[in-house]
């Protein structure tokens, strides 16, 4: 053998057994974990996510048994169904390792620790762990769930409400109304529909395709809300909501100038019926 050869032979010896005994240098090490989202979902509605199908094992496959939820209260607990009180149920699927979301729509319902319906409009977020088939434990990964405002009816544009001291205001705009008689509001409080306005808020325009402002104010109970817009010629309603305390809904075609149209209704002050 020549030089040549012989030392073209121990190169390609040296780097096969480099590649036979290094490990690659892209290669993953640990299994990774990566952040879920179920954004904009409907409102009120239960939530799976498949947390498994973005994740990255290892040489290893997924053990999808061994998907936890990490306790939120201590950040160490693994567990597989967590309840937020006035929030919903986070729990894990054990068979197929999906992690699902069920608001909580009032006390004790539909688990015996909710205390109420959904009080914000979107759930903590919760973090979780699964293991590979050799018990390699993943890094912990984030499972967020957003929820979308409720449709707004064809003829409301805008609802908010506010709190000041004791005293809760709504604000609505109709950018139309049509056969319209007026307005009931409502508050839910653990499940249960109280009505808030003693009598009608009666609608100024009735039939028209100017926008009309209200203004509403009165001590109530809850944090969520509907509006009832009544029909005049039949009674029947519909119905716009739930609307979270604090958060605006639609836009105020009245905020953006030109003519004034607010109707200041009468101030009541009394608790909710």
């Amino acid at each position: 053998m020549n030089l040549y050869i012989r030392r073209a032979f121990q190169i390609g010896l040296l780097v096969a057994m480099l590649l036979i005994t290094s490990p690659s240098l892209y290669a993953q090490t640990d299994p990774e974990a990566v952040d879920d989202e179920a954004l904009l979902q409907t409102a009120n509605s239960a939530v799976v996510i498949p947390v498994l199908d973005n994740d990255l094992p290892d040489s290893s496959a997924w053990n999808p048994s061994t998907v936890r939820i990490i306790d939120p209260t201590d950040f160490v607990t693994q567990l597989t169904k967590y309840v937020e009180p006035d929030q919903g149920i986070w729990e894990v699927n054990t068979t197929g390792g999906s992690i699902s979301f069920t608001p909580c729509t009032g006390n004790g319902t539909p688990d015996p620790e909710c205390t109420s319906a959904l009080s914000i409009k979107d759930p903590f977020a919760i973090d979780y762990v699964v293991q590979d088939t050799n018990g390699t434990l993943s890094n912990p990964a984030i499972v967020t769930v957003t929820y979308a405002d409720p449709p707004l009816s064809a003829s409301l544009g805008y609802f908010f409400s506010s709190l000041t001291g004791d005293m809760t205001t709504f604000v609505w705009v109709m950018e139309i109304e049509s056969n319209t008689k007026g307005f009931n509001l409502f508050s839910e409080v653990d499940g249960e529909l109280t009505l808030i306005n003693n009598q009608l808020i009666v609608a100024t325009g009735g039939n028209t395709f100017i926008p009309q402002r209200y203004e509403y104010a009165t001590q109530v109970e809850g944090e969520q809300f509907y509006l009832y817009e009544i029909s005049l010629s039949d009674s029947t309603a519909s119905i716009n909501g739930p609307f979270d305390l604090g958060v605006s809904y639609g836009e105020d075609p009245l905020n953006e100038g030109g003519e004034d149209y607010r109707i200041f209704l009468p101030f009541i002050n009394a608790p909710a019926q």
